[in-house]
């Protein structure tokens, strides 16, 4: 008989669909029905089951500080080089790369400013501050006159946009299990849709009084500023981010209600609550999201952070009491009009349990280390600057695979009944009856079977093996620690080694070096490119006009949200057949021929500087669709990678070191990238494709390195 035969087991994802349900005929066939896994989307299915509605103030907020630092750097490009050949610099190639490179700099450099702010004074001084400074030095860049004064604004942004990564730690505070991956999946569209807007406003707007002189000429403001106005209609976004700000809380999130309860009223709608609970726990769910307004999350179904004290005895664990009617009718905590402000319980650490492991790195992989220092406040200055960047924002990949590791991870009070129903199990010695057929591959118990349901579906086929211990049989997952059940002596002996060891040689430092080589090249051939659109003819380029070069971003831009939301995860895992490291072999494989094949363009292209036609035009967007679609395997399968090899004890660390070294990248590249374009057109403009054949080197090496990933 088997081993929970009668009894509804739990299960974790998405719940299948109708047509994914067997037949009747079928229904005595125990072979499970296979599920698709579940992909983050920023548009709910209607089948996506239960969710708590997510708090539509904080989540706006957030995505306009998400759009707002994209749009803010991204709103210039397709005018840069112009205005500083308009500042009257011979060298414009390499000073243009250089004020874009500012911005970085700046932004890597006040990371660990910002989150120490937010830690010690809330994350909504720190968003409010961030958003009025960038709608301020967004809209001075655009009255800039000379390249000093560029560039000390350009240094100014930067500092506001260091801001990023505690409004991608906020969202911890406004989500819970069931909403976390969705919210990561909307804050993502929206900085992908950064790209869109901010290279449709630079390259339509600027220049107006040129464009259209019956209009614009009479302003001598625009007239005497001609890229004032594309600056100043993106800091608008920008500004009104900085004033629904302040209706926030002070993490971010959700003010506390300001009417309050009478004592004995906070006391009976708590006692009406559990006694709905006894009888369905699902109806007081439901009622409560129903009371829940339109500005408001109920603290109860907010993620809070794991208990860092071990429960040794679950049973003598103390149980949550019951408001007395002596409560202080003022407090914040207990004393909202809603009734239902106590906290979910936590679930404890430090026991044997692998699913409680598994649940921890996972909660450490969505972001931790949001303060300054992260858990341990005895890190030196450079560890403390690695955790402040680790949840910096580079690309739409980096909130992408933070949805897709959110998008099926299961409540941990899910976790905790679960865990005390094997607790049972175990007590009435019946966990070693769960085999198959004698002569036939044995099945994981249900204990380690649950472990490996609770990983997100995006970790599965790699394509590498995780360091530690061995993998459970069957499954591609990382465990966490050994197991429970083995010889005391031998665990003590594993532990003290792994203590030993140094945290520099647990961390994935050739997947983190495969991750900076690669913002290396594509931020370096990002400025080639540019310079080789927008350079005259007769100085070895195109001669695109800005608002030429506008349309191309942003038709790129929108054709990258679907390649991140919709190709990989069906090419790659959790859906594809291909593993995140064929993956990454792929991406990387598509930047050369798109490095490349743009060199052969100039042939099209017109001597009088009318920036070409509908065929230049063309085939440009088709090597520049290879080249986003490549950006989008290669990074998003290297990222996922990094999360996958790295120990759960050092994720933040990992992550914090990769982030800052794409940041020291995206600084880096745009300078060398200039540097390559003027050397290569300096004596003879034919030399122009130096810089494409040097970046398509480095890309070669990175495919090479990548056959030695294990």
């Amino acid at each position: 008989m088997p081993l929970f035969a009668g009894r509804q087991q739990r299960t974790f994802g998405p719940k299948p669909s109708v047509a994914d349900q067997p037949d009747a005929a079928d229904a005595s066939d125990s072979t499970p029905v296979p599920r698709r896994p579940r992909i983050p989307k920023p548009i709910q299915s209607k089948s996506a089951g239960e969710t708590t509605p997510l708090p539509i103030l904080p989540l706006t907020v957030l995505s306009i500080t998400m759009l707002g630092e994209f749009l803010s750097a991204n709103v210039s490009t397709p005018f840069i080089l112009k205005m500083v050949e308009g500042f009257g610099v011979s060298d414009v190639g390499s000073w243009g790369g250089n004020l874009v490179a500012s911005f970085f700099i700046t932004q890597f450099l006040t990371s660990l400013l910002w989150a120490t702010i937010a830690e010690r004074h809330g994350a909504r001084l720190v968003l409010f501050i961030s958003l009025l400074g960038t709608a301020l030095t967004c809209a001075l860049f655009g009255t800039s006159t000379t390249l000093p004064q560029a560039f000390a604004i350009r240094l100014m942004q930067g500092i506001f946009a260091g801001a990023i990564g505690v409004a991608r730690g906020c969202v911890s505070h406004i989500t819970d299990s069931s909403n976390e991956g969705r919210a990561y999946a909307i804050i993502g569209f929206c900085w992908g849709f950064g790209g869109v807007v901010g290279a449709i406003i630079g390259g339509s707007l600027e220049s107006p009084a040129d464009k259209w002189p019956d209009t614009f000429s009479k302003y001598s403001l625009l007239v005497k500023y001609p890229y004032l106005l594309p600056c100043a209609a993106a800091s608008s976004i920008t500004l009104l981010g900085a004033f629904l700000s302040l209706f926030l809380g002070r993490d971010g999130g959700l003010r506390e209600g300001a009417i309050r309860l009478l004592p004995e009223k906070l006391l009976r709608a708590r006692e009406e609550a559990d006694i709905i609970a006894e009888a369905d726990p699902e109806a007081r769910l439901g009622a409560l999201v129903r009371l829940n307004s339109f500005f408001s999350l109920p603290r109860r179904f907010r993620r809070q952070p794991l208990s860092p004290a071990p429960v040794p005895d679950e049973e003598a664990a103390p149980q949550p009491e019951l408001p007395t009617p002596n409560v202080n009718a003022n407090s914040k905590a207990d004393g909202a009009a809603y009734g239902y402000s106590s906290a979910r319980p936590r679930l404890p650490t430090g026991t044997a349990s692998s699913r409680r492991l598994v649940a921890e790195a996972l909660r450490r992989r969505r972001g931790s280390g949001r303060g300054a220092g992260g858990d341990d406040q005895h890190m030196n200055f450079a560890q403390r600057l690695l955790m402040a960047n680790e949840t910096q924002v580079m690309s739409l990949t980096d909130l992408w695979v933070q949805a897709a590791i959110n998008v099926d991870t299961p409540n941990p009070q899910d976790l905790l009944e679960d865990e005390e129903e094997d607790e049972e199990e175990r007590e009435r010695g019946r966990a070693a009856t769960l085999l198959e057929a004698p002569g036939s591959r044995p099945r994981l118990t249900r204990r380690a079977s649950s472990s490996a349901s609770v990983l997100p579906a995006i970790f599965t086929h790699t394509g590498v093996k995780s360091r530690g211990a061995p993998m459970l049989e069957g499954e591609d997952i990382l465990p966490l620690r050994r197991d429970p059940s083995a010889d005391s002596t031998t665990t003590n002996r594993t532990e003290t080694q792994q203590a030993q060891q140094s945290t520099l040689s647990q961390l994935p430092l050739f997947i983190i070096f495969q991750y900076g080589l690669l913002a290396l090249h594509s931020t370096t051939h990002d400025q080639v490119f540019l310079s080789y659109l927008s350079s005259a003819y007769d100085a070895g380029g195109l001669a695109l006009k800005p608002a030429g070069y506008a349309q191309l971003i942003a038709l790129m831009s929108f054709a990258q949200i679907s390649y991140q939301f919709y190709l990989y995860p069906n090419i790659g895992p959790p859906r594809g057949r291909f593993s995140h490291l064929n993956m990454f072999r792929i991406g990387s494989a598509l930047y050369i021929p798109s490095y490349l094949s743009v060199i052969m363009y100039r042939a099209f292209a017109s001597k009088n500087g009318d920036g070409g036609g509908i065929v230049i035009m063309s085939a440009l967007a088709l090597s520049t669709a290879v080249r986003y679609c490549g950006s989008t395997f290669a990074y998003t399968s290297v990222v996922i990678l990094l999360n996958y090899v790295s120990p759960p004890h050092v994720v933040g660390l990992a992550n914090g070191l990769a982030q800052s070294i794409v940041s020291l990248a995206r600084f880096f590249g745009p300078i060398l990238g200039g540097y390559l374009w003027s050397a290569s057109v300096k004596e003879n403009p034919s030399g122009y494709p130096l810089g494409f054949f040097v970046c398509s080197g480095v890309c070669a090496v990175a495919i090479f390195l990548s056959f030695f990933v294990r």
